[in-house]
């Protein structure tokens, strides 16, 4: 035997017309040394050269991978082997434990494309030569396939009242996927068009005060790319905003003195209410400092209750004042004239000017009573009937009184006339000359009325003013060098007017009844 065909050299044992060489790792020489007996000689036969390839070697697959769940992996890819004898051909396998390994049908090139997978795989090449010189495996590919990442759940449906913060909604962490998970809370005003709030990325969420209705969310994330998902939806509830609304009186009634009425309201509130009075925009007293919100309260009007047709009413939370409504526009509250009136151990002093009225009949003072008119005050009386003035009536000089007959009103009014006159009962009032007075006529009128100095003498000048029965005047003129002068009143409502004349220091005042 000869490695390099040159140099031979006997094969131990190997005496015999065959041989069997025993495995050979390179290429050898062979021939046979025949010989003759009784020294005839030997001879060389022919060099046999058994080639010997080269040792199979593996080539390399590539490469590890750690995929998302359900993802598809990377190109595995492989090198060729050396050695052996070409062409080589190929069959990969798959593992799921890296010990038993099965051949993929059809997977038989240099390159292998995994589809999706659920698992970790382990993955190697058998490379396999010609001429049936042997099989080796690669190294093994591992596969890594994360779990399936599934999203956590957020907590809790809640019911708040208007503008207050609801409790912190708390989220439970997603499994799966691959660390670190990131966070993003949305809200929704409509349950279906969801947006981000900014900064809102923790596990958990405080919202702050609310006054709508708010859904929410969280998208909850894997880090490489292994998935964003959304939890479930939280409600949180908001009850309508605390509001009061009058419904009665609520703008144009007329309730009259004394008499009971049902103050109505709606409200989503529990707490009690408490109800006020309103005049001219100004708060004039409380009608009940508590009660239950029911939506009604029964009132009994006071028989004194200041007359006027610029009262609302107010209906308060008695827990939140910002929680109230007023009536939506003025009602009234109308007087009501009582049939008798007795007029008894009282006075009208300095400055006053009181006015007194009845359906029926007034008594003024009377079984050892006294009424006084002081020097400067001025009393009005009106009856349907009769007014009846007993013993212990008194007028001071300087204060008047006056009284009439008025069949079916005009009565006093909604307050008393502001009339700083002295009053007497007769249209032709002399004044403090006996040769100078007044006087109007016709009187009563149907519209227009002449007022005329009467006597000798007449005043140069006197102001002339014409007030209603509510104290309210209608009318002002001068009347300089005129002994008459012609006033209208076509344009004033039916009822009693009085005329104020001031020439000189003294004032008069006359009644004129407009029909």
């Amino acid at each position: 035997v000869s490695s390099n065909n040159t140099n031979f050299t006997s094969i131990s044992g190997a005496t015999g017309i065959t041989y069997q060489p025993g495995v050979l790792t390179a290429t050898k020489y062979y021939r046979l040394v025949q010989t003759s007996a009784n020294n005839c000689g030997s001879v060389n036969t022919n060099v046999v050269t058994i080639t010997v390839y080269p040792n199979l070697l593996p080539g390399v697959i590539s490469a590890n991978q750690r995929i998302c769940y359900s993802a598809i992996p990377a190109l595995l890819t492989g090198t060729a082997p050396t050695g052996g004898n070409t062409p080589y051909t190929y069959q990969w396998q798959v593992s799921s434990n890296n010990t038993n390994f099965a051949s993929i049908s059809g997977a038989t090139g240099l390159t292998y494309q995994p589809g999706v997978l659920t698992a970790t795989k382990y993955y190697r090449l058998v490379q396999t030569s010609a001429n049936n010189c042997g099989s080796v495996n690669t190294n093994v590919v591992t596969i890594n396939v994360y779990s399936n990442f599934l999203a956590g759940s957020i907590a809790a449906n809640q019911t708040i009242n208007y503008n207050t913060v609801p409790a912190t909604l708390t989220g439970t962490a997603p499994a799966g996927g691959v660390l670190p998970y990131a966070y993003q809370w949305y809200s929704s005003t409509n349950g279906t068009t969801f947006n981000a709030i900014g900064a809102a990325t923790n596990l958990n969420y405080s919202p702050g005060a609310l006054t709508a209705t708010t859904w929410y969310k969280q998208i909850q994330s894997s880090a490489g790319n292994c998935g964003s998902f959304s939890t479930n939806v939280v409600l949180i509830t908001v009850n309508p905003p605390p509001v009061i609304t009058v419904t009665s009186p609520n703008g144009g009634e007329d309730w009259l003195q004394g008499s009971i009425h049902v103050i109505t309201w709606t409200d989503n509130i529990t707490e009690n209410v408490k109800i006020n009075l309103f005049k001219g925009g100004i708060y004039l007293q409380q009608i009940v400092g508590s009660t239950p919100s029911t939506g009604t309260y029964t009132w009994t009007l006071q028989t004194n209750q200041q007359p006027g047709t610029d009262y609302k009413i107010n209906i308060v939370s008695t827990t939140d004042n910002s929680v109230y409504d007023f009536s939506n526009a003025d009602f009234t509250i109308t007087r009501v004239v009582p049939p008798t009136l007795v007029l008894q151990d009282s006075s009208v002093e300095n400055g006053q000017s009181l006015c007194y009225d009845a359906t029926q009949t007034i008594f003024v003072a009377g079984n050892g009573t006294s009424y006084v008119v002081q020097s400067g005050g001025n009393a009005i009386m009106i009856a349907g009937q009769k007014i009846l003035y007993y013993s212990g009536t008194h007028v001071q000089p300087g204060g008047s009184m006056h009284g009439y007959i008025a069949p079916g009103g005009p009565w006093c009014g909604a307050k008393a006339p502001s009339i700083p006159a002295v009053v007497s009962g007769a249209e032709n009032v002399p004044f403090f000359s006996s040769d100078i007075y007044f006087k109007v006529y016709p009187n009563p009128t149907t519209g227009n009325f002449t007022l005329e100095q009467m006597g000798e003498k007449a005043f140069e000048k006197v102001n002339v003013e014409v007030y209603s029965m509510l104290g309210d005047r209608v009318l002002k003129v001068e009347m300089i060098g005129e002994k008459m002068h012609e006033f209208s009143l076509s344009d004033a409502p039916v009822g009693v007017y009085f005329i104020r004349m001031l020439a000189g220091e003294k004032p008069v005042t006359i009644k004129v009844i407009k029909q």
